[in-house]
């Protein structure tokens, strides 16, 4: 890089705090929502805005009754935003880490074993290699037993929840009824579930709203694996209920009016032990939120 003849660096044309309200600006589809998201007036996110578009010389955003939708030239720019925006998590994160070696023992829920957490682990260990991790995935009931008992550091899973605030929510997203239409057809016969087994909060939640609006069911397959249940639904054994996020490639979702109850959203929360302290717990436990929260948002 060149400096100039006085012997200061060029003024950086990007600043970090302007490309996080651009992005969260994006993710929310609203102004007045990214305010809420990172804590500022609907102003000051569209001075923030206005700002970036200043230095950028681009239009980014298009406003409207509606919302607002990225531009062409935005969206360019909005590939480079998250990058750097988890370049500077990576950063922060990795200045915060103790030093020396540590064990974390992580529970969740299977869903989040098999796709969200290995990309994010494998960077975390590639960053320390002295830490060891483990990881043990099981029901949301026996996960809390294991936190409280202190056998596992910290817990990620997905609650329900149908109040509509809720703290140190990483994200939210609705639960779906998925099946082959061809079985809600038979009014005449109870719904065939495939279900959870007992201690599970799905199947808790599916029983009950069901019982609730007067719908027979029987159940005819269980399994604590969600591979496994939605298999099963593929194959037309019965219905079933996931979290949106969680269905896989070719698993029928239900349409929203086709007479089942609705299910409301789960939540999904980063547990900490409260009995125990464990330094690199801490770090990895501050980790997985930064970097659960940005891979969501690029999905979404």
């Amino acid at each position: 890089m060149d400096v100039s003849a006085t012997g200061h660096y060029p003024r950086p044309q990007l600043d970090l705090e302007l490309l996080r309200t651009f992005v969260a600006a994006v993710d929310t589809g609203s102004l007045t929502n990214a305010g809420h998201l990172i804590g500022r007036s609907q102003s000051t996110i569209s001075g923030q805005i206005s700002k970036l578009e200043l230095l950028t010389k681009v239009r980014l955003l298009m406003r409207s009754k509606q919302g607002v939708s990225v531009t062409p030239e935005g969206d360019v720019l909005l590939n480079y935003a998250r990058d750097l925006l988890k370049i500077e998590s990576d950063a922060l994160a990795a200045l915060r880490l103790p030093a020396g070696s540590g064990k974390v023992r992580l529970g969740t829920q299977e869903s989040f074993a098999v796709k969200q957490l290995p990309p994010i682990l494998n960077r975390f260990m590639k960053q320390h290699p002295s830490f060891e991790i483990e990881v043990v995935a099981g029901l949301a009931v026996d996960l809390a037993n294991q936190l409280r008992s202190e056998q596992l550091d910290l817990v990620l899973m997905r609650q329900i929840r149908r109040e509509p605030r809720q703290s140190g929510v990483l994200w939210r997203e609705p639960i779906v009824w998925v099946g082959r239409e061809k079985l809600l057809a038979r009014r005449d016969e109870p719904l065939p579930l495939v279900i959870y087994p007992q201690g599970c909060f799905y199947r808790d939640a599916i029983l009950q709203d069901l019982a609730d609006k007067g719908l027979d069911y029987r159940l005819v397959y269980t399994s604590s694996c969600s591979a496994s249940l939605q298999s099963a639904v593929k194959a037309g054994l019965g219905i079933s209920a996931f979290a949106a996020g969680t269905i896989g490639p070719e698993v029928p979702v239900l349409d929203a009016g086709a007479g089942l109850p609705r299910l409301g959203d789960v939540v999904v929360r980063l547990h900490r032990s409260s009995k125990k302290k464990n330094a690199a717990a801490e770090a990895l436990g501050e980790y997985l939120e930064q970097h659960l929260r940005s891979t969501v948002a690029e999905n979404a």
